[in-house]
């Protein structure tokens, strides 16, 4: 489980998965995949401690596999409703490569799209 914490992380994603100039350019290898498995990932929840991160994963490679991913916004907390004025977060997953397959996504209550 990630977590978010009060303040952005830096480069403003919980997890990035890949670099922004890998040796092969980002595209990664189709005999070769990278495997994002069970991934559990939330901005704001269990206390009401306001929470923030612009993107909760980026995937910065191509020909990678997702399997099991789930990205919440909390659209509640101990007191109550949550509204857009906090755990604010953009974006539940950002993909910046080609062949990008995720099974079992949900990605819930982010302030723009969910996924990008």
């Amino acid at each position: 489980l990630i977590e978010a914490g009060a303040t952005d992380p830096a480069g403003g994603a919980l997890l990035t998965w890949g670099t922004s100039a890998p040796a092969d350019g980002g595209r990664g290898h189709v005999d070769n995949p990278g495997v994002l498995s069970d991934v559990f990932v939330r901005v704001g929840g269990p206390r009401a401690a306001e929470t923030n991160a612009a993107t909760m994963v980026h995937v910065r490679r191509g020909h990678v596999v997702g399997d099991n991913v789930w990205l919440w916004r909390a659209d509640h907390d101990v007191g109550g409703l949550v509204k857009a004025s906090k755990n604010k977060c953009n974006h539940a997953l950002v993909v910046d490569g080609d062949d990008a397959t995720f099974y079992g996504l949900a990605a819930e209550h982010t302030l723009k799209d969910l996924v990008v």
